[in-house]
């Protein structure tokens, strides 16, 4: 069995820099990450909600779409894009459950 032994110079260091900036890192992860879910939104209320995919009736679904970052803890970062409208879930699952289509006149489907 070959053993790789690794020794990491400066790690305390590293994670006394780490502590000290964390305060102000944490929240400019989540206004940069806030900024990128928002050009995400954008780019499916232009280019999945309007047209292309699905026909626009009132425009509810896509005014709905919005985008969201929020800290994880101490170190993480999560990004959301989402909509609040029930039936959203229709659109992106088709709505439906699969069924089977059988012929009820003829021997076969034409």
């Amino acid at each position: 069995m070959a053993v790789v032994e690794v020794s990491v110079m400066g790690l305390q260091r590293l994670i006394q820099r780490w502590r000290s900036i964390q305060s102000t890192a944490l929240p400019r992860l989540v206004s940069r990450m806030q900024l990128e879910m928002n050009k995400l939104a954008e780019y499916v209320r232009a280019n999945k909600l309007s047209g292309q995919v699905l026909k626009n009736r009132t425009g509810t679904l896509r005014r709905s779409i919005h985008g969201e970052a929020t800290a994880d803890g101490d170190t993480g970062v999560v990004g959301t894009v989402g909509t609040n409208v029930s039936y959203a879930k229709y659109f992106e699952t088709t709505g439906t459950a699969p069924h089977v289509i059988e012929a009820t006149r003829a021997k076969a489907l034409h």
